[in-house]
């Protein structure tokens, strides 16, 4: 089985969008031409703890490149109408290129109505209607999307013609991304967390976004398939995983994105790649 390096293509990605904010703005040579860099508003809402270290995370990956964060902080007492006020303010700074909500939100907030609250060109993650409707016709904003399609790219998997199933909860994740393989010619299949297995087990593909260790085991893949694992979550001994045991699959899948090291850093770099796009787009 072979594993495939989404730190490795990550770095490349930000190798890219770094030397294009210095083209842009930190030469000197081009100074007068630029008033600023690109500039991401990061809004954190609660204190969970993977939320704070990804937020961290991308603020620290963001600077090595040249790209402005800044932190807008909610707890959980606040009101929903504080975040939109800000996200609305937001919306129309100029000098804000790109907004990310880190998800998931407290269950007391509305994350739909929130989140589509956000300008379509400032939306990082790709999750507005607006974005949404470009996947249909198969353009990709979504980090997460550009993530799972540069793996494939890696693995050299022709989606034409093939079967794709998405292991995940129903939900606006497995309508784009059904939306989005298909576009590209695949067959696809939903499939719930229970149903693994007896809907896997013929699949080409297999993308699960669960977060439930060991879900995906070599009983419920077919020889040669390609397994692109969104999972994150910690095993009964505290270590990170996803939801394919590696271990298990290592003698019948053809390529795996390990977590950690598979899907996360890649979808860092292609949030900071679509700040970046959003801020030439304003030149």
């Amino acid at each position: 089985m072979n594993l495939i390096n989404g730190k490795l293509i990550a770095d490349k990605i930000k190798d890219t969008v770094a030397k294009e904010v210095f083209d842009l703005c930190a030469n000197p040579a081009k100074q007068e031409l630029c008033a600023r860099r690109p500039s991401l508003a990061i809004i954190l809402v609660g204190s969970q703890a993977d939320s704070e270290l990804y937020v961290g995370l991308k603020q620290k990956i963001a600077g090595t490149l040249g790209i402005d964060t800044h932190l807008y902080r909610f707890s959980d007492i606040d009101q929903e109408q504080d975040l939109i006020d800000t996200i609305n303010f937001l919306n129309n700074d100029n000098e804000v290129d790109g907004i990310l909500i880190q998800l998931p939100l407290p269950q007391k907030f509305d994350t739909d109505k929130i989140v589509s609250l956000i300008s379509p060109a400032k939306d990082v993650d790709g999750f507005t209607s607006d974005s949404l409707t470009k996947l249909s016709q198969g353009e990709v904003v979504s980090p997460v999307f550009q993530s799972i399609l540069a793996c494939l790219a890696e693995a050299k998997f022709d989606l034409n013609n093939k079967q794709a199933a998405i292991v995940a909860k129903p939900g606006i994740f497995t309508d784009s991304l059904d939306k989005l393989l298909e576009h590209l010619g695949a067959k696809v299949i939903a499939v719930e967390p229970n149903e693994v297995g007896a809907k896997t087990a013929t699949a080409d593909l297999v993308i699960s976004a669960v977060g439930q260790a060991d879900l995906i085991n070599t009983d419920d893949i077919k020889t040669g398939a390609v397994l692109v694992d969104i999972g994150i979550c910690k095993d009964e001994t505290g270590k990170t995983c996803g939801d394919v045991n590696a271990e298990s699959v290592a003698g019948k899948a053809a390529w795996l994105t390990p977590v950690p090291g598979g899907i996360g850093p890649l979808t860092i770099a292609f949030a900071l790649k679509n700040t970046l796009e959003f801020f030439k787009n304003k030149k």
